[in-house]
């Protein structure tokens, strides 16, 4: 079998690596793998890198490989920042947590939307009321709006910390 090439992103991990597709381990989450994402397959790594538009360097944060591939402006930021699109995505959370109606609980990033809606049915978590206490404040938030943006990974963790807990 010809060996076939593609750029993957694992689960829950950071950057993103070349895989052979015909490997048993190249599935996605779906599949029962653990592969989020997977580019189109390339017959070897130099035509894979061109399609990819991968960069001559790797993510400063996990030192994974940085694909160009992404609309605007995407593919000036990661080049700027030196990130791939995943760990850009979490510095992006990081940045976004100066924002109040950001929190991080139990190790998960949260949105918090204005409750202004009329219709419940296009709310996070489909309406249901949360209580978050934040820990620099007294400040007890009650939302019908609640959005998760996803677990923190473990290579972010000391940089995106919990800062609050929901209480009954």
């Amino acid at each position: 079998m010809d060996k076939k090439y593609c750029l993957v992103t694992q689960h829950y991990k950071e950057g993103q690596f070349i895989m052979t597709t015909n490997d048993p381990n190249c599935k996605m989450v779906y599949e029962g793998g653990t592969l989020t994402s997977m580019s189109p397959k390339y017959d070897s790594i130099e035509e894979l890198k061109i399609g990819q538009k991968i960069l001559d360097f790797e993510c400063t944060h996990c030192g994974g490989l940085i694909s160009t591939t992404y609309y605007k402006p995407y593919p000036e930021l990661l080049a700027q920042r030196k990130l791939c699109f995943t760990c850009n995505f979490w510095y992006e959370i990081k940045e976004l947590l100066k924002d109040r109606t950001r929190v991080v609980i139990e190790g998960v990033t949260y949105k918090i939307e204005p409750d202004n809606k009329t219709n419940d049915s296009f709310k996070g978590h489909g309406g249901r009321m949360f209580k978050i206490k934040r820990f620099d404040s007294d400040e007890i938030v009650i939302t019908k709006n609640l959005w998760c943006n996803g677990h923190v990974p473990e290579s972010w963790k000391l940089e995106i910390q919990d800062n609050a807990v929901f209480i009954q």
